[in-house]
């Protein structure tokens, strides 16, 4: 079996590189966007991940679609099975035209991996076979450091109880409901970080305007009296390994999404994880007995954060690291994957 996962096998984020790795163990398997465009292998598979990494992550335009749609119907009438995983309903950056690229993708395919039920039961495609397989886990980012340690590098004491919220931050809004909620919860040793923010994230426009930039400072201070820090750049996986160890809880802050891959990496360092009654972040939060919340709802939100702290002390991360351990590693997860190409050659 030939297959070719039109992604970038580099990528920062590891979900294709884990299933892409142990999937080149089994057959001829090739990792790369360009390829998608010119390659004149005959693939018996072609796996796209995000439609918009087709285009370098940017808003296409007619041509553009029209492209696709040319390169699409070459595999198809090569005999080529056309398969896609449903990471997101729709792109994160849009227009009409980020719309029509899903739809064109999801126009072609024979086959969709879905990573819950929800998107299962809510997004299946028809005239595609659609299957479950779920999000694999992060364990090839997992390096465990002595939490006081941990705590150390972020600038935090080894007797603070850490929130920490991550993952790219998507609006301004997803960060005030945390901070709303955190307010009104914590307790002398709380704290709340927050990764990659946008609500103080510093500006390059501060250069030669002093009280712009002094006003920041004030407000920078003031959160930082309430227990409030923020991190300004998305963390490389080196970096990683120190803000999951230092974190006593991990937090989605999604609003609205299908999926978290957060959800997925806090499972993998064994932390309690709390995120959104959305898409299909709810299923393995419920089945682990992890807290949620309703996104926007203060009370519930703080709701969550509570639960998350008087949880700390029992077995629900040992049971999340287990979970993630048995049913999410590459090894599970890139089997279920081959097994859906076969069947879709068959």
């Amino acid at each position: 079996m030939t297959i070719l996962i039109a992604s970038d096998y580099n990528s920062q984020n590891t979900y294709v590189n884990s299933i892409a790795g142990v999937l080149k163990e089994s057959c001829e398997l090739i990792c790369d966007v360009n390829a998608f465009w010119d390659s004149k292998i005959k693939f018996d598979i072609v796996h796209i991940q995000w439609p918009e990494e087709l285009f370098n992550w940017l808003l296409v335009n007619e041509v553009a679609i029209k492209r696709l749609k040319e390169r699409l119907a070459f595999f198809k009438n090569a005999g080529t099975k056309i398969v896609s995983t449903r990471h997101n309903e729709k792109p994160h950056k849009t227009n009409d035209l980020g719309n029509k690229l899903y739809e064109t993708v999801l126009n072609a395919v024979d086959g969709v991996i879905h990573l819950g039920n929800y998107s299962l039961n809510n997004l299946s495609v028809d005239n595609a076979t659609n299957v479950l397989i779920p999000h694999v886990n992060y364990n090839n980012l997992v390096e465990i450091i002595a939490e006081n340690k941990a705590k150390q590098y972020i600038g935090y004491s080894k007797n603070t109880f850490v929130f920490m919220t991550f993952g790219a931050i998507r609006s301004i809004e997803e960060e005030q409901q945390i901070i709303e909620a955190f307010n009104s919860i914590k307790s002398r040793k709380d704290r709340l970080f927050i990764n990659n923010t946008i609500l103080m994230r510093k500006k390059n426009s501060y250069r030669g305007k002093y009280l712009l930039y002094l006003k920041y400072l004030i407000k920078s201070f003031v959160y930082r009296l309430k227990g409030i820090k923020f991190g300004q750049h998305r963390l490389s996986n080196d970096e990683i390994k120190y803000y999951l160890n230092a974190s006593n809880v991990v937090i989605s802050p999604r609003i609205s999404a299908l999926n978290s891959g957060v959800v997925f990496m806090a499972l993998s360092f064994g932390k309690i994880i709390m995120g959104p009654n959305v898409g299909n972040i709810p299923e393995l939060l419920n089945q682990l007995k992890n807290p949620i919340f309703i996104p926007r709802i203060k009370a519930s939100v703080s709701r969550a954060l509570l639960t998350s702290r008087a949880l700390f002390n029992s077995n629900v991360g040992i049971e999340n690291k287990r979970f993630s351990d048995q049913y999410l590693s590459a090894e599970v997860i890139a089997k279920s994957h081959l097994e859906f190409y076969n069947s879709l050659l068959q």
